[in-house]
């Protein structure tokens, strides 16, 4: 965590990288979320993003935090939440059971979040031509 304690965006990218796993708590990612909402907004993505792909999504136990964090305080979890829920799906299963619950959350949540929210709220709609069709349809007649 000596890289992280730098407080720098380039060391703060090689901690994310080299971070232990059997590390990571919730109170650790709490942290890591405080520190990370100190960075400019184009800095502050993306370490989000580099700590989701590269860390947060390798664990199964970290993985149950992620899917917990819809309704967050924090904005750096919502966006990870939703970018988590559209990996799902670019990874080519667009079976979920929660797949109707998020174009409803979607839908209704979109235009109240932050931009950073937004964003993987966006990936997640472009994620829409995955799903069967009359999952598409159903969606296009709720607007």
């Amino acid at each position: 965590m000596e890289l992280w304690s730098t407080n720098e965006f380039i060391p703060r990218q090689l901690a994310i990288l080299i971070m232990d796993k059997k590390c990571i708590t919730e109170e650790f990612i709490n942290q890591i979320d405080t520190d990370i909402q100190k960075h400019e907004l184009e800095e502050r993505n993306q370490l989000t993003d580099w700590f989701m792909a590269n860390q947060l999504t390798k664990d199964k136990r970290i993985i149950a935090f992620i899917e917990s964090w819809r309704k967050s305080t924090s904005v750096i979890k919502r966006r990870v939440f939703w970018y988590y829920q559209a990996r799902l799906r670019w990874m080519g299963n667009t079976n979920h059971a929660n797949t109707e619950d998020l174009l409803t959350m979607i839908e209704t949540d979109i235009m109240t979040e932050q931009p950073e929210v937004q964003w993987a709220n966006g990936k997640k709609n472009i994620e829409l031509a995955a799903f069967p069709l009359e999952k598409k349809l159903d969606f296009i007649k709720m607007k």
